[in-house]
């Protein structure tokens, strides 16, 4: 629990000039700790703070209109400006969050929202700080700038208040009976000099009450207009906070998908640049290109074995195996890159190819796969 509130500081008037601050401190000790003790000898009077405010309230109730070296004293509780009034609140702001807010400007004593009969938010509240200061950094603040406590763009309003003195009231001892009006006719026996009582019907008390009564209440009509009227026209500016908020939003997230395509463009620029430029470093001197490697890596062992197909025939005694065409010497019309040879046949199909014995039968010969030396000559266009 929090000690020296400022609703624990207590006022103390009509002092001796002699009275020192020792002293002081001193009579109020029995009631609790004492501290910030102040003494103004020229004025008569004191300042100082007890530890809890049950002790400064017995300390009040037992000390007030006692003898102190010949002086009767006066004790009440000191009117402190360390409250914040606040208004224009969110109705889903409560205490905690209202302390929350105001946090960051100093130590908070209470934080209060004002609430109806049926316990909802009427939209205002209190801010007690512990120290002057705070309250004024807050509300320097908030009025110069706009200080929103939740999502509703709802700026609070803030007003310095004193905090009075609820639970005693106004005592008939502490009312002023020294004020003068103009006329230099004392307000207390001027007010006291009729009591209460009912104006008779038809008097002028009764008609002047009925006209002032009449005013109050058209006040009171216009009040209740003028605030349905704010609170509509803050209903429309919150609404059109609401639509300029989501075009915002909106304009936000085109021009981040805006971006977004151009990047997507501009990687996919630099992919296909990067892919033309692949081949180009590997087809120089010595290198590839567009798969020429494979039909280059291939056309040896088709060669191969053309030859040795070839190599057969001949020791077979074939005559006509020295007509065969050479197709791996052969080369296109165009004269660029050698011509792929045909794929060898079924291994099971050579002797049919080849034809009966090698001794010269009267059988027949079919075509017969010869060596690449022979048919140097031939057009090897005609087998295309």
């Amino acid at each position: 629990m929090k000690k020296f509130l400022a609703n624990t500081r207590l006022y103390i008037g009509n002092i001796a000039p002699e009275v020192s601050e020792l002293e002081i401190k001193n009579l109020f000790s029995t009631y609790g700790e004492v501290d910030e003790v102040f003494v103004n000898r020229e004025k008569n009077f004191a300042f100082l703070k007890l530890d809890f405010r049950t002790n400064a309230e017995r300390a009040r109730a037992e000390l007030d209109q006692t003898q102190m070296k010949n002086r009767m004293i006066k004790v009440r509780f000191a009117p402190a400006t360390v409250r914040v009034k606040v208004k224009n609140l969110n109705p889903m702001v409560s205490n905690e969050l209202l302390e929350l807010a105001f946090g960051i400007f100093g130590d908070i004593e209470r934080a209060l929202v004002f609430v109806d009969d049926k316990g909802k938010s009427v939209g205002e509240g209190i801010v007690d700080f512990t120290r002057k200061n705070n309250a004024a950094l807050a509300h320097k603040f908030c009025t110069e700038k706009c200080f929103f406590i939740t999502s509703d763009l709802r700026p609070v309003i803030t007003e310095i208040g004193e905090m009075c003195e609820m639970d005693e009231g106004l005592l008939e001892m502490n009312l002023p009976r020294r004020e003068y009006r103009r006329g230099r006719e004392l307000d207390y026996h001027k007010a006291r000099e009729i009591g209460p009582r009912f104006a008779e019907e038809g008097s002028f008390e009764e008609e002047y009450g009925d006209k002032c009564k009449a005013i109050m209440k058209e006040f009171k009509g216009k009040e209740i207009a003028m605030k349905e009227e704010l609170e509509k026209e803050l209903e429309q500016l919150q609404t059109k906070m609401e639509i300029a908020r989501y075009d915002y939003e909106t304009e936000m997230l085109r021009q981040q998908l805006r971006q977004r395509e151009l990047d997507q463009e501009r990687h996919k620029m630099e992919y296909e640049t990067h892919m033309q430029r692949v081949p180009r470093n590997f087809g120089g001197v010595g290198g590839f290109s567009n798969g020429s490697v494979g039909r280059q890596q291939q056309q040896p062992m088709e060669t191969q074995k053309l030859q040795l197909v070839g190599m057969d025939h001949s020791e077979g005694g074939g005559g006509e195996g020295t007509n065969a065409p050479n197709l791996g010497e052969s080369r296109n019309t165009n004269n660029s890159m050698p011509l792929a040879p045909p794929p060898m046949p079924p291994q099971g199909l050579m002797a049919h190819l080849q034809g009966g014995d090698q001794g010269g039968s009267s059988t027949p010969q079919g075509p017969t796969w010869v060596s690449s030396s022979n048919f140097k000559d031939f057009n090897s266009s005609w087998l295309w």
